[in-house]
């Protein structure tokens, strides 16, 4: 781990060059997790980028280390079918553009605005070099319990999992041991249906059979229906107990 951040670094030292058509002095992206304390020093560059800005493409040229300071991205690997493949989503706290091969794997696009801290060399301490590793061990736990969803788990099984995360992600007090039934947990998820079914590896139409059951079991309602990014879970409890079911003759 230690040799890939510090191969990150070196590259990310280099003088600034262009690929795909964007500067690499314009790259950066992130991700839709629980706010974590950042962990580098201030005296590293702030960048900011809109929502819907393509940060880099899968192939390009890594040529720097972030950390996301505030909003949400989305990582997508090609696809055969010559589409592309959600496979991360990433938000405050979390680190990217780590390459071993000095080319990025994925392609980073912008959920919504973000802002990004720049690792830039010779402005990293040893403190937040270890900081960072501790960081980057927790996106691989993530991306590992993913995995186990996507290839173990039903379709509402995965959609009451993503639910949860999200919302543990989101909510503070869940992480902290508080209420989650107490009242309704109200979470804005910014990507549209067809993006949480590309993610969750299911087809938009059994997504949306999955939405309607825990309408109707009452885990979830939309208290504002024109508003496609806010949902409620009005019953965390029982999206939990969705996800421990996991018995295979429910497999869809």
């Amino acid at each position: 781990m230690n040799s890939l951040l510090d191969g990150a670094l070196t590259r990310a030292g280099a003088p600034a060059s262009s690929h795909d058509g964007i500067e690499l002095e314009q790259l950066g992206y992130e991700r839709a997790s629980a706010p974590r304390s950042l962990v580098l020093s201030s005296a590293n560059e702030i960048r900011s980028f809109a929502a819907g800005h393509t940060v880099h493409r899968a192939g390009s040229r890594a040529g720097a280390v972030f950390q996301i300071v505030t909003g949400h991205v989305k990582l997508l690997a090609p696809a055969r079918n010559g589409g592309q493949q959600i496979v991360a989503l990433l938000g405050a706290g979390d680190c990217f553009g780590l390459s071993d091969d000095g080319r990025n794997l994925c392609s980073a696009e912008t959920l919504t605005p973000v802002q990004v801290r720049v690792l830039a060399r010779g402005k990293v301490d040893s403190n937040s070099i270890h900081a960072i590793n501790r960081q980057l061990q927790a996106q691989m736990s993530a991306s590992f319990s993913h995995c186990v969803a996507i290839t173990q788990l039903s379709a509402r099984e995965r959609l009451a999992d993503f639910l949860t995360r999200w919302a543990k992600r989101e909510t503070p007090q869940l992480l902290n041991g508080g209420a989650a039934d107490a009242e309704p947990i109200e979470l804005r998820i910014p990507l549209l249906r067809y993006e949480i079914a590309n993610y969750l590896s299911v087809t938009t139409e059994t997504l949306s059979r999955c939405f309607a059951e825990f309408r109707r079991r009452g885990f979830i309602s939309t208290p504002t229906p024109k508003a496609r990014e806010i949902l409620r879970i009005d019953d965390f409890q029982g999206l939990l107990a969705v996800c421990s079911e996991a018995r295979p003759e429910q497999r869809s």
